[in-house]
């Protein structure tokens, strides 16, 4: 079909109803090798992927050189039409003609092999081979990929124009430059963000970075990341539930999406803070809604949590990042973290008794001291949450440290994660030392944020220079931004003043009045609901709140205003 007649029927379909056209089933390879043995980790989903494109015609891609490969894959050992093959696409010239666009148009399955998403974002957005993928996929074909293949068909894509960046470069600066996004390319997966080879590489302190700037600078409230670890794939149908393939049990797939409750700020040069990030993990054969973000089916492998155990008791105690003596003082310690880069996965870690002073936790220094060493010290923290349920891992780097007092109440001093499985219904480490567990809650901490260890909650940290009282009036940006249904306002006063806080509508109207009365200097913080002065709820869209001071001199009046986006 030529392309100019795709476009006039694509443009009388969009105002039919949405079943007229259908939408295709998708699967996401998290990188490695795949074999042709049979029983191998790649034939379960390679298998689905060639029954979603009706045993028909599939073509492999790449910009370069693909790989012949998985021609002989899909034909000879899966099934496949005697038609499939590969194709390079390496110019936009190629990738604009008309043959090209032919040839991928009638294909029932594409998928797109590894190496770089730049060179994919440059060479094929806005060509004849996008529009192709479109055109396969709305009409009911399987679209995939394997390591960059994979990432470059959420709806946001890290796209690696400046290269590739590192977790322990972006977790001390979520404004790195090597960090850009693409997000009006393939959008074959709303609303997700992808990236693979995870625990291999360590990716999560890049991942969690990645979730926040795309939450706080775009307004992608709802978006979902999903982490593929390598030898292991997530097959996801045209209703967006997702099954996951892991080697022998020896994967996992990570799911991370923001709470109503998250807190983040992300500035340049500063460790994030992301607050109360929904953590699961997912084994061999789980499927999950990525609808309602819940498990479907617990898979070969998660099994049911027991109950929480009893509230435990604190002492007074300082976490050093930078000394591994500090990994004695969790209930439980790992020995052998520097031993072996794949201890992780090969069962080297050992797991033994620690002083048991930080009781129900496990604490890892040095996070991010050696890139090489970082996959068992993040997966350390993980296995324990899954083999000892409702227990924590608790995070520091090498210039981070943590206060905890009797109270339970953790303080941090510059970076500290959190990952919370109190509360988790599913989890389990499996006989390939891979560990799973659902419903965790995950925390990056920046410093002065504090922890309720007992309680399972971050507050947000009053920087030291907002402690101090300025000499100036300053009205901050609300967190979070867009919000649903609560968001938080913070003000600066140097002086005693009248004080009127006040949201507004974007046609100037007054929709409440969150303060109005006489207030000391010092720093405030007020919560707004999304419900005007009757107490009822708002609509979505974009308000204004407005904070206005008077006093007895000039330097008294104050008037400053901001924008805040209400979500539903």
């Amino acid at each position: 079909m030529r392309r100019d007649v795709f476009f006039m029927i694509f443009a009388v379909a969009i105002m039919l109803p949405a079943l007229v056209l259908g939408q295709g089933s998708i699967m996401l390879v998290g990188g490695g090798t795949e074999s042709e043995v049979p029983g191998d980790w790649s034939e379960a989903p390679y298998n689905w992927f060639v029954e979603q494109a009706g045993y028909g015609k599939i073509i492999n891609i790449d910009v370069s050189s693909p790989s012949p490969w998985y021609p002989d894959y899909f034909l000879n050992v899966l099934g496949a039409d005697s038609s499939s093959h590969m194709l390079a696409i390496p110019t936009r010239e190629e990738a604009n003609s008309q043959e090209i666009y032919d040839d991928l148009a009638s294909a029932d399955g594409i998928f797109i092999e590894g190496g770089d998403q730049w060179s994919y974002v440059s060479v094929w957005k806005g060509t004849g081979v996008e529009d192709a993928i479109h055109e396969v996929f709305n009409n009911g074909g399987v679209i995939g990929g394997i390591s960059a293949g994979a990432m470059i068909l959420g709806q946001v894509v890290f796209d690696a124009q400046n290269g590739s960046i590192f977790s322990d470069e972006l977790a001390y600066n979520p404004y790195d430059p090597h960090l850009t996004f693409t997000d009006d390319f393939l959008d074959i997966l709303p609303g997700v963000i992808v990236d693979t080879h995870f625990q291999w590489r360590a990716r999560l302190g890049r991942f969690v970075p990645m979730l926040a700037r795309r939450i706080q600078d775009f307004g992608d409230s709802d978006i979902i990341g999903l982490g593929i670890d390598e030898d292991s794939a997530v097959c996801i149908d045209a209703d967006r539930i997702a099954t996951y393939y892991a080697d022998q049990g020896g994967g996992s797939l990570t799911v991370i999406y923001p709470d109503s409750e998250s807190d983040i700020d992300c500035r340049e040069g500063v460790p994030l803070r992301f607050t109360d990030i929904h953590f699961d993990l997912l084994l061999n054969d789980a499927v999950y809604d990525l609808n309602t973000m819940t498990l479907i089916d617990m898979g070969s492998y998660l099994l049911p949590t027991n109950d929480p155990p009893d509230a435990p008791e604190y002492t007074d105690v300082t976490l050093e990042g930078w000394d591994d003596t500090t990994g004695e003082l969790g209930e439980i310690m790992v020995t052998g973290i520097e031993d072996d880069p794949e201890g992780w996965w090969s069962g080297d870690l050992e797991f033994v008794d620690g002083s048991g002073e930080i009781p129900q936790a496990i604490i890892i220094p040095k996070i991010w001291d050696n890139l090489d060493f970082s996959p068992n010290r993040i997966v350390a923290g993980e296995k324990t949450i899954a083999e000892n349920h409702h227990y924590m891992a608790i995070y520091l780097d090498n210039n981070s440290s943590a206060d905890i007092t009797t109270a339970g109440m953790l303080t941090a001093h510059n970076l500290t994660y959190i990952l919370d499985g109190y509360g988790s219904t599913y989890a389990r480490v499996t006989e390939y030392n891979i560990p799973g567990v659902v419903g965790a809650k995950l925390h990056f901490l920046n410093n002065g944020d504090v922890y309720d260890l007992l309680n399972h909650y971050a507050t947000m940290a009053v920087e030291e220079e907002e402690n101090r009282t300025g000499d100036r009036f300053i009205l901050y940006e609300n967190y979070p931004n867009p919000f649903n249904p609560l968001t938080t306002i913070r003000y600066q006063l140097p002086a005693r003043v009248r004080v009127a806080l006040g949201v507004y509508n974007i046609s100037g109207q007054s929709v409440n009045v969150l303060v109005n009365d006489y207030q000391a200097a010092g720093n405030y913080e007020i919560k707004w609901d999304g419900t005007n002065r009757a107490g009822d709820p708002v609509g979505s869209g974009v308000y204004f709140y407005r904070l206005e001071t008077v006093g007895p001199t000039p330097a008294d009046f104050f008037s400053d205003q901001k924008q805040m986006t209400l979500l539903k």
